[in-house]
Parts: structure tokens; sequence; C-alpha cells
């Protein structure tokens, strides 16, 4: 008899790592139907596929419904049907199975109150400990980061990589180039206060920068960045159209120095290819600690493979350091990556679809 699964998603980041795996599972005529979240900040539409399964928006469970597991591409913000299906499923001896996108995803505050999952597929060891610590009872199964593959196969081909970004921004050959990656879930005053710390650096000639404002931003808080961001001189920005137009892997591989927040995605492709990075840490740790960070610091500080920046002089001094050859010389960056390398082992989707079809039965 053919199994079903219903397949949640609410972020962009949770269904991307999912699609692949439920694409091996479709394959082995699992059936899938997927329910997005109702959310405002639900952007997983923009990155699903059209053909997996029938696709709802905003649907909550009812009588009639009896998949075999519940299948969750974690969310760090758009997290009303992710807490809805899991204690539903929960409630009722269902499988549920959460896959994460990065460290701490599936232990934020904001679904601490409901029954989690009966298994969760973690990026890495480090991040199933944090998951283990917010999740005792579940099954922790290591799978890898199914998106970084791509990462690996650009890392492997930088050199070239670099270059094409350098000539598609226009970037001449002494300038430097400074990519900041806003986070899509930070208030509006740490955003500005990153900002301050970056365009004191308009005093360097030869810097430019690159900033990729996140697609779930909300207004008004996105449209006062953009303006900001325009404010700059052409001379310092780069053309914000430019930059969208690359992809964000690519950026980053390109630059010479990422600026991003504690939780983003882009500090761990800088650090595995060894492109200095920049992890602001604005405000009081209880956030962080609360997703399981140890001290409060992000997996990439902790293991020294990201510079820490706490205020804006902080970034402004950091960025500096790096610009004068002072932190993080390519040598350092090879050992400090070692520990973030299972993000990039092959096979992920398919270690994620076994982890469900092992779940099912």
């Amino acid at each position: 008899m053919q199994k079903h699964i219903i397949a949640v998603f609410g972020d962009i980041g949770g269904c991307k790592e999912t699609v692949p795996a439920l694409a091996l599972l479709k394959k082995r005529r699992v059936g899938i139907e997927i329910v997005l979240d109702a959310s405002p900040q639900s952007k997983a539409a923009t990155v699903l596929p059209p053909d997996l399964g029938p696709t709802s928006q905003g649907r909550m469970p009812v009588d009639g419904d009896a998949p075999d597991a519940i299948v969750v591409g974690v969310s760090a913000t758009a997290v009303g049907a992710q807490i809805a299906w899991t204690d539903w499923g929960r409630s009722r001896g269902i499988p549920v199975i959460w896959i994460e996108d990065l460290y701490g995803t599936g232990e934020r505050a904001s679904v601490r109150g409901c029954a989690g999952p009966s298994v969760l597929c973690a990026i890495d060891e480090v991040a199933g400990g944090i998951a283990h610590q917010a999740w005792p009872d579940a099954q922790i199964v290591v799978c890898g980061k199914p998106t970084f593959a791509h990462v690996g196969q650009l890392i492997a081909r930088q050199v070239d990589v670099r270059e094409r970004v350098r000539t598609a921004l226009g970037l001449r050959t002494a300038e430097k180039l400074l990519t900041w990656y806003s986070g899509g879930d930070r208030p509006a005053e740490e955003l500005a206060t990153v900002i301050e710390g970056i365009e004191p650096l308009q005093k360097h000639p030869e810097l430019r920068v690159a900033a990729r404002v996140h697609p779930k931003m909300a207004e008004p808080v996105l449209g006062q960045i953009r303006e900001r961001i325009a404010s700059w001189p052409a001379s310092f920005r780069i053309d914000p159209a430019a930059a969208t137009a690359l992809g964000a892997d690519e950026l980053t591989i390109g630059s010479d120095v990422v600026v991003g927040t504690w939780g983003s995605t882009q500090c761990y492709v800088a650090v595995l290819a060894h492109v200095a990075c920049i992890s602001t840490h604005y405000g009081p740790p209880e956030p962080r600690l609360a997703v399981g960070y140890p001290r409060g610091d992000s997996p990439a500080v902790a293991a020294g493979a990201a510079i820490k920046a706490t205020t804006p002089a902080g970034v402004r001094d950091r960025v500096i350091d790096v610009l004068a050859g002072t932190a993080h010389g390519a040598h350092a960056m090879r050992s400090l990556a070692d520990p973030f390398r299972a993000l990039i082992a092959p096979d992920a989707p398919e270690r994620i679809a076994d982890a469900v079809v092992a779940a099912l039965g």
C-alpha cells in the first residue's frame, strides 16, 4: 500500500533543504501533499517546484487526515503551520520529521512550547547536539545540508567564480568586495546599527559594498534599509540589482569579506570558502542562548572560524583588520573551516529521504 506524507513549509530555508528529499521520496512512490504556512512571512512558495504534489496554503489538520508521516521544513519565523501539524501528528502517534536548515532553527523560542519532532534531521553533529538539548526525546539523524552540495561545487571552482563575480560587478583589480547579508528577521534597530558600522568604511577608496537584503524582510523596514543603502555614493555601493542578479553563494565566494547576522547561512558559505566572515552578535545573548548556542556565540564564532562583532565600531574595525591582512589569514581559515565540512558532504538528500522512510516503517 502506498505511503502518504504531508510536507509543511514556512520559510524558504527549510523548504529548500527538504525539497530534494521529497523528490527522491516521490520516485520511491511515496504520495506527497504540500501545506504552506499562511503567514505573510512565509516565502516557501517562491522556491517550491510545482510538481511535487497538491499544494494548499494555510490548511490545518482535519479529522479526515490520515498521513503516514508529517515532514516539516523547519522555519525560524513562519511557524504557525509547523506547530499545528506537529502537535496534531504527535497527539495521534503519527511520526513527525523536522528538517533543519541551520544551527538552532528548530529550537527557537517560538516553537519551544509545541510537542516537537519525533525525528529531527540535523545538518551536522553540532546542530544535532543543539537540537538534543531542546528535544531530548527526539531521534536525531545527522544528514548534512542538501543545498550546500552546490556550495561544494562552487568552491571547487573558486578562482573562476571569483573572477565571474568581479567581472559582473565591474570591480577593478585593486578593489575589495564586502558583502552584507541583512538576515530576514532582525529588528530594525539592529540593522541600522550594522549599517552604522559599514558607512564609515567609505573612507577606504578601494572598498565596494554589496548589500543583500533578505526577501522576507517586511515593510516598512525593507524600504527604510533600501533607502539608506541608496544614499551611499555610487563609488562605494554596488548596484543592488547587479548584486541580486548573482546567486548568493557565488557572491559570497567572490567576496573578500562577508558581514552577516549570527544566523546567516552565508556566514557558513564564507567559512567553507575561506572568505573572512564577520558575524554580528548585537544585543543581549539570550536569543542565542535560547537556541542552544554555547555562551551565546554562533557555532562559526565558537569555532574561531568567524569574527564576532557586537557594536558598529566592532564591524568597522574588524573589516579594517581584514583589509589590512591582520585577521584570519588564509592558512588559519583553512583549518578553522574543517569542523564545518560535513555541511558539504554528498548524498544529504538521500540521508533525509532514508530517515523519512525509516519513520514510515
